[in-house]
């Protein structure tokens, strides 16, 4: 159903809230389904006061429901990864100074990117924390670890941050 219903295309920002593409698919069937019934149910409250509408209006009514509440998962989907991603990109303006400051008291590159990143407890130091313990496992640099983040979450200055390092290490 993930594959039919093309939710790959939102990997970044599914990734940076912390969701799966199988749950986007069951919110939008389910948003879908209650958009269907919706207009159903109020045809049979009407029915119960002496009212019935012509046939084709809740038709009409329900599949249009149906077809704008599939979009609704989508759009909340954006609004929360647009606010996740603010958040990230002042995370990562804090991360650069302390990486600043753990430099300039002598630290070597990698020591400084992984001081710096146990100093916060935001859901944004954590995923830069995860990134450079997943670069550390892999046997890579960890400012491998960050391009590989910014690229995942769509956030272009902690891969900026990571040239910085790259180059400087």
């Amino acid at each position: 159903i993930v594959e039919s219903l093309r939710l790959r295309r939102f990997r970044a920002d599914l990734e940076l809230v912390g969701e799966t593409p199988e749950t986007l698919a069951i919110r939008k069937v389910g948003y879908a389904l209650l958009g269907l019934a919706f207009p159903a149910l109020l045809v049979i409250l009407m029915a119960a006061m002496g009212v019935l509408p012509p046939l084709a209006i809740p038709l009409v009514a329900s599949l249009a429901l149906a077809a704008a509440l599939f979009f609704v998962p989508d759009v909340d989907l954006h609004r929360r990864a647009a606010t996740a991603r603010d958040e990230l990109r002042r995370v990562v303006c804090a991360y650069l100074e302390l990486v600043a400051l753990e430099r300039a008291g002598d630290a070597g590159t990698v020591e400084a990117l992984e001081r710096a990143a146990t100093v916060g407890d935001s859901p944004g130091f954590v995923l830069i924390r995860d990134a450079l313990t997943g670069a550390e496992l892999a046997g890579k640099p960890p400012w491998q670890g960050l391009t590989d983040l910014a690229e995942t979450v769509g956030v272009p200055e902690l891969g900026d941050l990571a040239d910085i390092m790259r180059i400087s290490g």
